[in-house]
């Protein structure tokens, strides 16, 4: 379903002129283009609590969780390689134990948002 969905949206969305603005839930106006980085936001960060919560793997795709670091993380794309996931758990509230905590972040850059 999610791929069928993605297949109808994907053109429509490319159709869209730049700087579209969106209404969003609460009636705020926002940029298209923010308002789909914080769809992604949420899937990326909500599935990674059902993945925790089911004690399964993360199953978020790299071009998402990239994403998600771009927001996060002022030390540039792909600047924890590897370590991405991690970094994006800390940086929310996510971290698992024994692994880097909010300290080590502010080091790497992190601008720390309110997700709420």
């Amino acid at each position: 379903m999610l791929e069928r969905t993605w297949r109808d949206l994907r053109p429509r969305l490319a159709a869209e002129p730049a700087g579209s603005v969106v209404l969003t839930r609460h009636g705020d106006a926002m940029a298209l283009e923010e308002f789909l980085v914080t769809r992604v936001v949420e899937v990326v960060l909500h599935g990674l609590d059902l993945a925790d919560a089911l004690e399964r793997g993360a199953w978020t795709s790299r071009p998402a969780l990239e994403a998600v670091a771009d927001l996060l993380f002022s030390a540039g794309p792909g600047a924890f390689g590897p370590e991405t996931l991690e970094a994006v758990r800390a940086a929310t509230g996510r971290a698992l134990p024994g692994r880097p905590g909010a300290e080590a972040l502010e080091a790497a850059g992190v601008r720390f948002l309110a997700l709420g």
